[in-house]
């Protein structure tokens, strides 16, 4: 495939997903979050004018502990959420025990060592999964993103391995990777799913490096504190994972409130969401499911050409052999006097 159009086309499950959620338009969305101040920040209604006119409903429950991990929530239930938990639901031990949900999404954190935090995940699980509750519904192993820092970049604190089972959580791929593969070896007949929000800042911190937007040269600017993203553009890619996951919607699809949008630069918006779908449909434990698109743009910079794309992306300089673009993400830009001008996905 050389060239394509740059809508993309959904298959199998997903398409049979995104069918019944439009053929049943106003259809409630049951969520409830566990976590802290990071998941408040990731919350699709977190602002409530977030979302205009969308294809579901969203009806959502919530327990924070800002600062904490889960190991903290379920071992220190008298001890009340930092944000007030909404009617009926209430805390999570009556809103997992007494309430059927779509998605339920779990915030690890730094506090508690990895066999804790496990620990904590089964217990929520084992809660909402009681007496046949909850049987079809996805949980989401939600990684966040790490503290800012000023000696090394998203990518060098993302990608590193797992530090052990005893070890202090560090929010990183390697913990991912060890969260969900004990999670789904625990609950094999349960919907598992992966969502790596700060994984996603990582790739986000490289693509702002590649294509810096006027506001932002990198992932590190959009901070407004050492834990947290700034309000609207920081926010977003959080927010568009959490909305994309569980939806199984593309961003360009999810009717974003024209007031919200005015507050975001779009050239980041665009870089973000595309981000944001790579991320989640290039790993196969977020549950979406994607066929390979290829698409071109030209940048104001006319020197410039930039391809979005889903699947490996190949290139060329006389259409007779084709190599891997090593360490390209989507969307990858390159200058028009490069050698390798034609582009393929490979099959």
């Amino acid at each position: 495939m050389l060239f394509s159009s740059a809508r993309v086309i959904v298959s199998g499950f997903l398409l049979i997903f995104l069918s019944a959620a439009r053929a049943q338009e106003g259809e409630d969305l049951r969520i409830y979050y566990v976590g802290n101040s990071l998941t408040w920040d990731a919350k699709p209604l977190q602002v409530r004018s977030t979302l205009g006119r969308a294809p579901f409903n969203i009806l959502d429950g919530f327990h924070l502990r800002c600062g904490q991990g889960l190991r903290t929530i379920v071992n220190e239930t008298e001890i009340e959420p930092c944000i007030d938990p909404p009617a009926p639901y209430g805390e999570w031990t009556n809103a997992l025990a007494n309430y059927e949900w779509d998605a339920i999404t779990l915030q690890a954190y730094p506090g508690g060592n990895a066999l804790e935090e496990l620990a904590a995940t089964r217990t929520l699980i084992e809660t909402a999964t009681a007496g046949g509750r909850n049987a079809d519904c996805k949980f989401f192993l939600y990684l966040a993103w790490p503290k800012k820092s000023a000696s090394s970049t998203f990518s060098e604190r993302m990608l590193t391995p797992f530090r052990g089972e005893t070890e202090r959580v560090f929010l990183n791929q390697g913990f991912l990777d060890w969260w969900y593969e004990q999670v789904t070896a625990a609950f094999p007949n349960l919907n598992i799913h992966a969502l790596p929000t700060g994984i996603a800042y990582a790739s986000l911190d490289e693509k702002l490096r590649e294509i810096p937007t006027q506001a932002y040269s990198s992932a590190h600017s959009l901070y407004r504190d050492d834990d947290h993203m700034n309000t609207e553009e920081g926010r977003h890619l959080a927010l568009t994972m959490m909305l994309c996951a569980i939806s199984g919607i593309h961003p360009s699809e999810q009717k974003f409130s024209s007031g919200y949008l005015a507050k975001i630069d779009p050239v980041y918006r665009e870089i973000a969401e595309e981000v944001a779908w790579h991320t989640l449909t290039t790993d196969a434990r977020s549950g979406i499911i994607a066929e390979q698109f290829l698409a071109f743009k030209q940048p104001e910079d006319p020197s410039l050409r930039e391809v979005s794309y889903i699947g490996t992306l190949q290139s060329s300089a006389t259409l007779g052999s084709w190599q891997d673009v090593v360490g390209a993400t989507s969307p990858h830009r390159f200058r028009t006097d490069e050698q390798s001008r034609f582009f393929r996905l490979k099959e």
